[in-house]
């Protein structure tokens, strides 16, 4: 039980912050402007 918690926790710990930063630079990435999210969507597909 011990382990399980542990380990849990430290997942879900980093599930969260994980989570948390890519949500806060999409919004900031949409918060400035358009053109650099797509260019990111672009050259994440390879262009």
């Amino acid at each position: 039980m011990a382990t399980y918690t542990k380990g849990n926790a430290m997942t879900i710990c980093l599930r969260k912050i994980i989570s948390t930063l890519s949500t806060s630079l999409h919004l900031v990435c949409n918060g400035n402007n358009h053109s650099t999210e797509s260019s990111w969507d672009r050259s994440a597909e390879g262009g």
